[in-house]
């Protein structure tokens, strides 16, 4: 458009007919009205916006004051007092499950004194969004239908303010979502509440919920209860917060890059980060949720660990199954977490990108110390390439380049914790690049260039489709380092430190990389609190490097720190969430999962006992194996009935005959392999035979153990890897590998 009224401005003349210089008078006119009118309106909803921020911000001041009266009240009755509010609070949570199932103290009375135990800990904290008000209707009629008792009858939970809840806004701390009240309500609360739970808090998160600091402008900064100066971590941080200050006993959070397990770490208490799908995610905030590469997922937090189990044992139930038909219907394995055995545990206290502090260091080896005296095998690990990992989980989580955040932020106040990452969102790329070159000179720190160029994101969707065939790569190395490790389990510094000051997380981000290797592997990982600070610590500083700046920021950040807690990760393979919080407690150790040999492909190991009949290579081996095979088959002299019978017989009928012994397998493997090339000669289906299916069916004839499909020959289609023989999916470039 400016380039055309310039075009036509020098065209423009005294000799310019008046029709013309009409014309060219409208087009400016519009134009220029039209690009006041997006000024206008931009500016126009960035007031709204502040409004909005400025109502909401006054409705949760005032809904948490009118419960501060409402508990007053009480007080003044003396319905409930200070010395029940005390004790009530300190119960563990089995002692108070135990008290609600009696009847010994009633549903009301707990949720009136965790009610006031909350306002107590957001006072110090700011770590309540909004009170729930439908908590006291619930709790009272827990105590009205007495009789049906669900197992977490009347526990107060608390919620993160991402969790939809039926009425109020759920806005990820973005003004875009305020005055949009939910209208489903979470699945996860749905099942809570039908085990007896009594959601009565909403806690704070981070604008976006993508940093570990935890403020955002619509309900402020949220402090640590052991220190309000200091970060309490994030995204989950009121959840933490609300929790280590004896707010709340059970909570609910979500984790994409350790938004559950840096908070438990910061804060001192416990949290679990399930594998993606084991738990329902369905009614949470949706920002963010058109990538698909690196999921968030929902878990629990709590004081003790005995209260993670509980939870997830009521939250596996047909239930939630039911109403997220899309996650995995596995219950919670008693069997499993009950039964005892001797790890082989891994363990690091470096990952090879920011050295973690003396403190952090000290709570990992402590534990190994503590597992070793248990009977446990402890092996040092080292993770995969901690650099390639940083980049493919910024650049699948930020694969637009930030162009979401910067679009939903437009029009709202940005909150001074990310300010910086949205003005680099914003910047020419060119400039971009520029910065970050700079910065890694200025900073002696190689992730910085990592971080930098990743944020980026990817240009096409051919790109994003490389990035997920390298994330798999990755996924497949790692499990390999595993294996070859014979690891059950995986223990590791809850961060790279303990909880810094506000304003400092956007100049300390390489910390995440401790957190966000297990999201972007999808291993479950929990947090335990497990130590505090200790002056040695600080004093242990002496051999910490100072090679880079963000070696001296963390020094600097952690030198006031004795006292803060101190947590370690506990990490398992996928879906072995038992497996890990037997881990956490430590008294009651299992066998690890079944775990496939290394060199076969998993659907095939799976498969016990079968013999693998045809399979696939390049087109100059087929044909002289086909043929070779053929004049194999015609010495056997295998007569037509014969082939006819064992063709004929159903699958259940074959496999009879095969565990009585009535059939061997190399009688059946001969017989479906004539079948086979009689059918290629037609169809062309067969790429290449397995040169030792032969062998491998007499030696099952020969062994007295038969699995289940022993002897029932399988073909395989040529994507699926077998050791030897090329995986080519028909594409020259994969001709030479094996």
């Amino acid at each position: 458009m400016d380039r055309m009224i310039r075009t036509l401005w020098k065209q423009w003349d005294s000799d310019s007919p008046k029709e013309k210089k009409i014309v060219i008078g409208v087009i400016a006119g519009s134009y220029l009205s039209y690009r006041a009118g997006k000024l206008l309106h931009h500016y126009y909803k960035k007031y709204e916006n502040n409004q909005k921020i400025r109502r909401k911000q006054e409705e949760c001041r005032e809904s948490k004051e009118k419960l501060e009266e409402f508990l007053m009240e009480k007080k003044s009755l003396r319905t409930i007092s200070r010395e029940a509010v005390q004790r009530i609070v300190s119960l563990p949570f089995n002692d108070l499950q135990t008290e609600l199932q009696s009847g010994k103290i009633t549903a009301v009375e707990v949720l009136h004194a965790y009610q006031i135990k909350a306002l107590e800990v957001d006072k110090l904290t700011n770590c309540i969004t909004e009170v729930i008000w439908e908590a006291e209707e619930i709790a009272l009629s827990r105590d009205l239908n007495a009789n049906k008792k669900g197992p977490l009858h009347g526990i107060p939970i608390s919620l993160k303010e991402s969790y939809m809840i039926p009425g109020y806004d759920c806005t990820a701390g973005l003004a875009f979502y305020l005055d949009k009240p939910a209208e489903q309500e979470n699945v996860l609360v749905q099942v809570l509440k039908q085990a007896g739970a009594v959601p009565f808090v909403r806690t704070n998160i981070p604008q976006g919920m993508m940093t570990y600091e935890c403020s955002n402008p619509i309900h402020g900064i949220t402090g640590n209860p052991h220190d309000p100066n200091r970060i309490p971590g994030g995204s989950s941080g009121g959840e933490a917060a609300l929790i280590a200050g004896g707010g709340s006993i059970l909570g609910f959070g979500s984790d994409i890059g350790g938004s559950l397990r840096i908070p438990a770490h910061m804060c001192g208490c416990c949290s679990l980060k399930p594998t993606v799908g084991r738990l329902s995610d369905k009614g949470q905030n949706d920002f963010g949720t058109g990538q698909t590469l690196v999921n968030a997922t929902p878990g629990p937090m709590a004081a003790e660990v005995d209260t993670l189990v509980s939870c997830m044992k009521c939250l596996l139930v047909p239930k939630m199954f039911h109403l997220d038909p899309a996650v995995s219907p596995v219950l919670f394995r008693n069997e499993i977490y009950e039964e005892k055995r001797k790890l082989n545990i891994g363990f690091y206290v470096d990952d090879g990108s920011l050295k973690s502090n003396p403190a952090c260091q000290r709570a990992v080896l402590e534990v190994k110390a503590m597992l070793e005296s248990q009977g446990h095998t402890l092996i040092p690990f080292e993770p995969v390439d901690i650099s390639k990992m940083t980049e493919l989980f910024i650049k699948a989580t930020f694969a637009d380049g930030g162009y979401s955040f910067v679009d939903i932020l437009s029009t709202d106040q940005v909150d001074p914790t990310i300010s910086n990452t949205i003005m680099a969102f914003k910047m020419p790329k060119w400039l971009y690049k520029m910065v970050v070159m700079v910065g890694r000179l200025l900073t002696k720190d190689h992730m910085m260039t990592v971080f930098g160029n990743s944020f980026l994101g990817v240009k096409s969707i051919t790109e994003y489709w490389d990035l997920a065939l390298e994330i798999e790569e990755y996924k497949t190395e790692f499990l390999k380092k595993w294996r070859d490790n014979k690891l059950d389990a995986m223990i590791c510094p809850g961060f790279a430190y303990t909880a810094i000051p506000h304003g400092t997380v956007q100049y300390l981000t390489s910390g995440v990389t401790y957190t966000i290797l297990y999201n972007l592997l999808n291993y479950p990982a929990g947090t335990l609190k497990v130590t505090n600070v200790k002056q040695q610590d600080i004093d242990n500083f002496k051999d910490y490097p100072s090679n880079t700046y963000t070696e001296k920021l963390v020094k600097e950040n952690c030198k006031d720190s004795v006292g803060l807690p101190v947590g370690v990760q506990f990490v398992g393979l996928p879906y072995q969430e038992e497996l890990k919080l037997t881990l956490q407690v430590m008294d009651r150790l299992i066998r690890p999962f079944w775990k496939p040999d290394e060199d076969r492909n998993r659907s095939a190991k799976i498969l016990c006992g079968v013999v693998a009949a045809v399979y696939i290579s390049n087109q100059g081996k087929t044909k002289l194996s086909k043929a070779q095979l053929e004049e194999h088959l015609k010495g056997k002299e295998i007569s037509t009935n014969t082939i006819k019978r064992i063709l004929s017989l159903s699958f259940k009928e074959l496999q009879a005959e095969l565990q009585s012994g009535k059939l061997s397998a190399v009688d059946v493997l001969n017989v479906y392999q004539i079948k086979a090339l009689e059918v290629d000669k037609r169809t062309n289906c067969i790429t290449e035979l397995v040169q030792d299916s032969e062998e491998r069916a007499k030696q099952l004839d020969s062994d007295r153990k038969k699995g289940p499909l022993y002897g029932i020959p399988v073909s395989i289609k040529e994507t699926y890897t077998m050791p030897g023989y090329p995986c080519t999916g028909g594409m020259m470039f994969h001709f030479d590998e094996k």
